[in-house]
């Protein structure tokens, strides 16, 4: 694993997740489930598999491997609320190579075993299942990238934006922390960021938009502004924001405005956004720049092929 502390206690409390993870269940189990009826409560074994056959980004990578990630949740459905005990083979954040040493895939990789009643296994299974692939999709997506920034010895940070599905950014942002993302903001309560349309608003005038966030929140909130220009971050800087975002920036362009604004406010962090893919962003690495902020890595991520398997009676 990539991870020196322990994951998985960044998240809130135990209650708090599954408060969500039963709402989920709720919404699959509303009522009957008539084919647990041939089932029954009887104990059993099941395997959990992984069983990724291609590369998350082929562009970037050949390398068939998985970053796991979405053990919290996937406990909370399988273990808080059914009742089943999980021992694990990997943790999150753990880089699985799904590539034999002759150069042949594994048809499917053990992760971890799961043991209970027939009936709560196969209750939760599909929905545990949905929150691994889509987590560990995520993570696999950002460990890629962040291998390929650090291949060209960029020092600042890929961060994932707030472009999150509604109910489940918990778990995407959790993914892209797992892959070694920075999470960005977690909501709008986390910091203060005065887009174009903020701006605009207000008549354009971003001094003081950022006194009027600054005498209302006080000295606690860090304030990010997003520039369309060089005088609109001069400004932004000179006035107090914390962090200059320069969107849609051409790279040259980023590269250029970056190492100005940073000989001239070094305290300011620098962030570029806006214009980014998987086969541009290399152009926007330099020294200057602090971050650089995306969101097709949860928009546009792929899964990771999961499945569940009931393989003996206990």
């Amino acid at each position: 694993t990539m991870f020196s502390y322990h994951l998985k206690s960044v998240l809130p409390p135990k209650k708090r997740l599954l408060s969500l993870t039963t709402s989920w269940i709720e919404e699959d189990i509303p009522s009957f489930d008539f084919g647990m009826s041939v089932v029954g409560d009887k104990k059993v074994e099941a395997v959990l598999y992984c069983k990724q056959q291609v590369p998350i980004i082929s562009d970037l990578s050949n390398e068939v491997q998985v970053i796991i990630a979405g053990i919290p949740f996937f406990e909370s459905i399988m273990k808080d609320y059914f009742e089943c005990d999980i021992e694990w083979l990997v943790k999150d954040g753990d880089r699985i190579k799904m590539r034999k040493d002759n150069g042949e895939l594994w048809n499917k990789l053990p992760v971890a075993k799961i043991r209970g009643k027939a009936v709560n296994i196969l209750q939760g299974e599909r929905i545990a299942l949905n929150v691994l692939t889509r987590c560990a999709g995520i993570a696999t997506m950002c460990r890629v990238l962040r291998d390929h920034a650090d291949e060209h010895a960029f020092k600042g940070q890929l961060a994932a934006t707030r472009k999150t599905t509604p109910g489940f950014r918990l778990v995407e942002k959790y993914g892209a922390i797992a892959g070694g993302f920075s999470p960005h903001r977690f909501d709008v309560s986390q910091m203060c960021m005065l887009k174009d349309n903020h701006i605009d608003a207000c008549g354009g005038d971003i001094a003081k938009a950022i006194q009027s966030v600054r005498e209302l929140a006080g000295f606690s909130l860090m304030i990010e502004v997003e520039c369309r220009s060089m005088q609109d971050a001069r400004t932004a800087a000179k006035n107090g924001a914390h962090v200059i975002m320069l969107d849609n920036f051409a790279p040259e362009d980023f590269k250029s405005a970056a190492k100005v604004l940073k000989k001239e406010f070094p305290h300011v962090v620098i962030e570029g956004s806006g214009g980014l893919s998987i086969n541009t962003l290399q152009n926007f690495f330099c020294d200057d720049c602090d971050v650089l902020s995306m969101s097709f890595t949860i928009q546009g991520h792929s899964s990771v092929d999961f499945s569940l398997k009931i393989e003996k009676d206990l």
